[in-house]
Parts: structure tokens; sequence; C-alpha cells
């Protein structure tokens, strides 16, 4: 339904063919890039066949979960650097 509708969706992750589409707006907001690096781990270890459905869906809640605790932390919108959120030993921002 999406997939044939681009107006739909801001990000479409189509897992069975490793693609990842988004529209130009979204690839400027500042957590494209962590979205990216999210999806395209999954990719590979999905190409690698090292990850079952299971895994799959744990991963994507846990980045769910990721997403909201960001948009909800106070501390975070106030000062990111301080707030003790990280990824790869960076603050997110």
């Amino acid at each position: 339904m999406f997939v044939e509708n681009r107006r739909l969706y801001d990000v479409s992750i189509q897992i069975d063919e490793g693609k990842l589409n988004a529209d130009s707006s979204y690839m400027k907001e500042p957590y494209f890039d962590l979205d990216k690096q999210f999806i395209k781990t999954l990719l590979v270890r999905i190409k690698a066949n090292t990850i079952n459905d299971e895994e799959i869906r744990q991963a994507f809640q846990s980045y769910t979960q990721l997403m909201l605790d960001l948009a909800t932390n106070m501390a975070y919108s106030n000062s990111p650097d301080s707030a003790g959120l990280t990824h790869n030993g960076t603050p997110l921002s």
C-alpha cells in the first residue's frame, strides 16, 4: 500500500529488497543518519542470514522506543550533551 502511494510516508524500508526510500526533506533531518545506520546494520545481517524474524522485530521495537525516549526526554531537549543519551559514544542531537 505505501510503496504504491509515495505521499503516505516519509521513509519506507523494504526489507526483502534491501531498500530504504526517503523523501529529500526527510533526508535533511538531523536524525536521518541515525535511521540510515540502523537500517543498514539490519540489512547487512539479513543478507548474511545472521538474524531471525524475532530479532528484527526486537530491533524495530528497541529503535522505536529510543525515538520515543528522545522525543519525550526534557533533559535531552534542553541540553543533548549533558542528557547522557549517546550513540557510538557521541551525544545524540
